[in-house]
């Protein structure tokens, strides 16, 4: 055997192994965005969920405060004082609800409603809509979007206050 053949056997090796994980990760890597997405949707959820407790608690009375700490990592979370809505919508390619067709797809998770759209690109949708439950909402901006980490203060003056610290 010839000093080259050993070399040019260690370069195919290597060539070969290099393939096969660009391939593995190539085929891997949707699955994992779809994994994060998933996530992301459960956790805002959840977190959406506890924001309307701490808003209900407040509703004791004029004067009540609470404060809540928001953690938004992905996605557009607004608070519509002009629709009295607080909404956040995640544009994905994981395909994880049927789209939304008039009322058909859309579901209620206790307040929560969830739903996906297509109106700008695929989109899951969580929204807590307090014009139906007659909870005024009041912030300033009149719509407020946010992301990342924010503390809020949400008090009661008669209608609802949330103000970002």
């Amino acid at each position: 055997m010839k000093r080259g053949d050993t070399w040019i056997s260690s370069v195919l090796y290597i060539l070969l192994g290099l393939i096969v994980i660009s391939i593995l990760l190539a085929s891997f890597l949707p699955l994992i965005d779809k994994m994060k997405d998933k996530n992301t949707f459960v956790q805002t959820k959840v977190l959406m969920s506890s924001l309307d407790d701490t808003i209900k608690e407040t509703l004791e009375g004029v004067g009540s405060q609470r404060e809540f700490f928001l953690d938004i990592q992905k996605g557009e979370f607004q608070i519509d004082s002009v629709k009295d809505e607080i909404r956040w919508k995640l544009f994905t390619k994981a395909k994880l609800m049927e789209v939304k067709q008039d009322e058909k797809n859309v579901f209620k998770e206790g307040d929560l409603t969830v739903f996906a759209d297509t109106t700008e690109g695929y989109a899951l949708n969580v929204v807590l809509d307090y014009g139906d439950m007659g909870i005024d909402l009041d912030t300033t901006p009149g719509i407020l979007s946010l992301k990342g980490q924010s503390k809020l203060i949400i008090k009661n003056e008669g209608k609802i206050f949330i103000k970002v610290q």
